[in-house]
């Protein structure tokens, strides 16, 4: 963290995870950068509660003779139980570790492991939440051999989807009827028991604000920490206090302000012109 932001100081998170474990090594969706398929899996954020990505870990199949050398990742909105709106996207992003599990069936598994920059999945006040989750790799040969390790044996929310040729998302089905979900760890932080009754009692001004931002609360309350995030989830490096932020050195756009209180989180947008 860069001096200036000493007085923005980091929410205090608790580690945690979404996933879903293997079934010794049962099967897998293509999902190849060189190829047409892409496959999301998704993560339901709980009522009242958020999640900052920070690290995957997802196991892919390629051929033997083949490593891994980068990913896509790609996060999108839900649209009636599958992918929708693109919210933010990552390209080329190198592991930073690949373990090789051994060759199974005649082909080698890996577990991968990508630190990607900070996003941040919210709740809602009311309902949970899903969002969905793309990854393609890129082998070493640059075929499109890699696939996505699945398992029938467990289900963490929706079946995998999978997008051919561009044509649009729908649920994976192999032609019997048997769904699959994908193998991997989301890992991260989590705020958990957000309080939205804090939500009508907070004063943010101005906004839209093209430098100084004033955030008040109740007498009766305390902001303990704040977080200023770009749309692509990256956090800011800006100066502040505990009642304001700084923010005539970023470009103009659209920046989400995460409050914490003893009464727990409330997310702001901010516009900055």
């Amino acid at each position: 963290m860069c001096a200036q932001q000493v007085d923005l100081f980091a929410p205090e998170f608790n580690s945690c995870v979404f996933e879903n474990p293997s079934n010794a090594h049962e099967n897998g969706l293509w999902s190849s950068t060189e190829g047409t398929r892409v496959v999301a899996n998704d993560l339901v954020i709980p009522v009242n509660e958020a999640f900052t990505l920070n690290q995957i870990k997802v196991n892919f199949f390629t051929d033997v003779s083949e490593t891994i050398d980068y990913g896509n990742i790609s996060y999108y909105e839900d649209s009636n139980g599958l992918p929708g709106t693109v919210i933010a996207s990552l390209s080329n992003i190198e592991p930073v570790n690949v373990v090789a599990v051994g060759t199974i069936f005649g082909v080698k598994l890996w577990i991968i492991t990508f630190d990607v920059t900070a996003f941040n999945f919210e709740g809602q006040p009311d309902f949970e939440t899903r969002y969905w989750i793309s990854i393609s790799v890129a082998n070493n040969a640059n075929t499109d051999y890699a696939y996505w390790e699945t398992t029938s044996a467990s289900l963490n929310e929706m079946p995998s989807a999978i997008n051919d040729n561009g044509s649009g998302w729908e649920i994976y089905d192999s032609g019997t009827g048997q769904v699959y979900d994908g193998v991997y760890e989301f890992i991260g932080e989590c705020v958990l028991s957000i309080e939205n009754n804090m939500l009508p009692k907070l004063v943010i001004h101005p906004n839209p604000a093209s430098d100084i931002i004033n955030i008040i609360v109740p007498n009766s309350d305390e902001i303990t920490s704040m977080a200023l995030y770009d749309i692509s989830g990256k956090q800011m490096d800006v100066p502040s206090t505990k009642t304001s932020v700084d923010v005539s050195n970023l470009p103009n756009g659209l920046y989400i302000l995460n409050v914490i209180s003893a009464q727990g989180l409330v997310s702001h947008k901010l516009i900055k012109n």
